[in-house]
């Protein structure tokens, strides 16, 4: 991926000639550490950080770039990595792995990816998920789904952190875990509230992984599903909404946690009715 979380030693990129191409303005980074790791012998990853790098938004969005641009510059990073599979694999490795190769370069080819956003300014090593308590904010259903949420997102953090995988990995994970038939990008996408191109590369980084496989292979359609090494990670997602269970009906008696579980289950169908119908769920203003 990035090159800002590397160390690369020079007298490999001498020896090699490695240089970022000019005339690619995304993704050259992945190109151009994909190029580096073919004249690896080992790589080392570190889990503590050794220097901190301050991470800005970028000017990358801002760039003069029309469309036949964005298109030419698709089809060479496209190009690159159907050249590093083939490099990377022999050629009966690559062919029995040519549908993995195929559906990441279909995916990428649409337009959610067509320029990546560069996130915020963050610092490296903050491995839970900040948490703020809105003390001076009044109960409402918008503030109990913000705690909610960020409970989940600790639990899956801490998974993540069992497994070397990010939160997003997981969230992926746990998606294709209840979703036993699988799930397309688009689907994914939609119930993580996150960018098709995001869930795409998380997707493909879990397939390589051996975590996520492809279960039938369509040009805009392609459905996932869990893969044998993802399977351990599911009896811990289970026990992860086990505890935020535990959490949500601390002091409730047996009988109050049933009625609170029956009062939830007809809220969530009411809600659930509400949604099928694109013309239900404005408010009574919107509606005159």
């Amino acid at each position: 991926g990035v090159i800002w979380n590397k160390l690369f030693r020079r007298e490999i990129l001498e020896k090699y000639h490695l240089r970022m191409d000019r005339d690619i303005s995304f993704c050259e980074d992945f190109i151009f550490a994909m190029d580096y790791i073919l004249h690896c012998e080992r790589i080392v990853a570190l889990n503590a950080p050794t220097y901190y790098y301050v991470k800005t938004e970028g000017s990358l969005v801002a760039k003069n770039m029309n469309l036949k641009k964005i298109a030419a510059m698709k089809w060479s990073v496209m190009q690159y990595y159907d050249d590093f599979y083939q490099k990377l694999h022999t050629e009966e490795e690559y062919k029995s792995r040519k549908l993995e190769i195929l559906s990441f370069l279909i995916g990428f080819s649409k337009d959610d990816a067509s320029i990546p956003g560069i996130p915020g300014t963050k610092r490296l090593g903050e491995e839970l998920p900040a948490v703020y308590l809105f003390d001076r904010l009044p109960d409402n259903i918008f503030v109990n789904h913000y705690y909610k949420s960020k409970l989940i997102s600790r639990y899956l953090t801490a998974i993540g952190l069992r497994y070397n995988l990010k939160m997003e990995d997981v969230a992926v994970l746990m998606v294709l875990h209840f979703v036993k038939t699988g799930a397309t990008i688009k689907e994914i996408a939609n119930y993580l509230d996150r960018s098709q191109a995001m869930i795409l590369a998380t997707v493909q980084k879990l397939i390589w992984k051996k975590m996520v496989q492809i279960q039938k292979v369509e040009i805009t359609n392609s459905v996932y599903t869990l893969d044998a090494e993802a399977m351990k990670i599911g009896r811990d997602i289970e026990q992860a909404i086990a505890d935020f269970h535990a959490v949500c009906y601390q002091g409730m008696s047996k009988e109050d946690r049933i009625k609170y579980q029956q009062l939830e289950e007809c809220a969530e169908k009411n809600i659930q009715r509400i949604l099928s119908d694109p013309n239900r769920g404005m408010t009574s203003e919107q509606t005159e």
